[in-house]
């Protein structure tokens, strides 16, 4: 995640250092999931995951939350028929 000018805010966020000491460079993201078939008929068993891991703007941008990277995962079951 890059911001277009290090003054600029990130998204609805709204984490932004007029200053632009904090640079561009906001974080970068991973994800990853899994399928497995639990019947051959059309059942299906997924799970996700996904890591924000926090550039310098979301670590030292005046407002930026006092947590750490953000991290998602899901699970889902889906049944043709």
């Amino acid at each position: 995640l890059w911001l277009d000018s290090p003054t600029d805010a990130l998204g609805l966020t709204l984490v932004a250092d007029p200053s632009g000491r904090s640079g561009r460079f906001a974080g970068q993201q991973i994800e990853a999931r899994a399928r497995y078939a639990l019947r051959p008929d059309g059942a299906w068993l997924e799970v996700g995951a996904a890591r924000l891991f926090k550039g310098r703007v979301l670590i030292d941008a005046p407002g930026a939350p006092d947590t750490g990277d953000t991290v998602y995962g899901y699970a889902d079951v889906t049944v043709a028929f």
